[in-house]
């Protein structure tokens, strides 16, 4: 049996969509929870719809408090072998979690993970069509080389969707309350705990990228956990993968990238934020330029590290 954690906040728009895409699904045996997190629209009325016409749908209605709050108030209940979540203004394409089962049980493995695809705020699942023949399935079980790849940004995405779990793995772990960038803070440590990883090149998960996300708005503070996460990420891998430091580095110079680049488009000049940056691009950004990263990312990253108002100015090329 798989749990499907669905947290919901605001998305009535969207909602039936995710539900239908899932409903819909080749494989039926699914304990599905939907955290109404506080939502002040409709949602918890079509959440308590759908769980009326389905008996495998479970409800639960929370005051807000986020979406790792939600997520983990699902994973607290989780009665499946494995689970999996969704992002509700996000859905599922067809037969993904039956292919994603059937390989974990194959493989005897503890994760698998699958390709996205991005779609716009106003396209339906009746718009997106992805042939998956052919898919090509990769085999992780040396920890070295699954960290590896994961701090890589290869075959194992750090976002929490995408992916079917064993819901033992949530045993001690749970997603950061009040962070934002929340699987940042914890993919990282499901990868270390998966004895086995198994990937594959399939389609399953589509990604709406909306107006109003962390993704597409101007700069926030909030941002800033992102980098934080990283940090935390680096001291992690510091101390149980040494050889993959660099990697781990490079990744807290990524996230100050996307950080800066950001500020400099919404003329964000706090000082004691861009001195924090200036710190961190001086410390662990030649690691950065030594990978084979893109071009302008390394040029910016460079910039940065001689001056964070140099990397401002650029940001608006970007």
């Amino acid at each position: 049996m798989i749990s499907v954690v669905i947290p919901v906040y605001k998305v009535e728009k969207f909602l039936s969509q995710c539900m239908d895409t899932l409903l819909k699904q080749s494989y039926h045996d699914m304990d599905i929870i939907l955290v109404d997190d506080g939502s002040p629209d409709s949602c918890g009325a079509i959440c308590d719809e759908y769980a009326r016409r389905d008996a495998r749908i479970r409800v639960v209605h929370r005051k807000n408090g986020g979406l790792s709050a939600a997520r983990n108030s699902g994973i607290d209940i989780a009665t499946g072998e494995y689970i999996t979540f969704i992002d509700s203004d996000d859905f599922l394409l067809p037969g993904i979690l039956e292919h994603a089962v059937e390989l974990a049980g194959r493989e005897g493995a503890d994760m698998v993970s699958w390709r996205h695809i991005r779609c716009g705020e106003d396209q339906t699942p009746e718009d997106i069509f992805i042939s998956n023949e052919g898919g090509i399935v990769r085999r992780f079980e040396d920890a070295q080389e699954k960290m590896k790849y994961f701090l890589a940004g290869q075959e194992i995405g750090t976002v929490a969707w995408g992916k079917l779990y064993r819901t033992a793995l949530f045993s001690d772990i749970r997603y950061p309350v009040g962070k934002y960038h929340e699987d940042v803070y914890t993919t990282y440590q499901l990868v270390h705990k998966a004895a086995k990883i198994v990937t594959t090149t399939e389609t399953g998960y589509v990604y709406r990228k909306t107006g109003g996300s962390i993704t597409t708005e101007g700069f926030s503070e909030r941002r800033l956990d992102s980098i934080e996460g990283k940090l935390l990420q680096a001291e992690f891998i510091k101390s149980q993968y040494p050889d993959l430091c660099e990697l781990a580095y490079c990744g807290v110079v990524y996230s100050c990238n996307q950080c800066l680049i950001q500020m400099g488009k919404s003329h964000y000049r706090k000082a004691e934020t861009l001195a924090m940056l200036q710190r961190l691009y001086r410390k662990y950004g030649i690691y950065y330029l030594r990978t084979k990263r893109s071009y302008k990312g390394r040029i910016f990253s460079f910039a940065a590290m001689l001056q964070i108002k140099l990397a401002l100015w650029l940001a608006g090329m970007f």
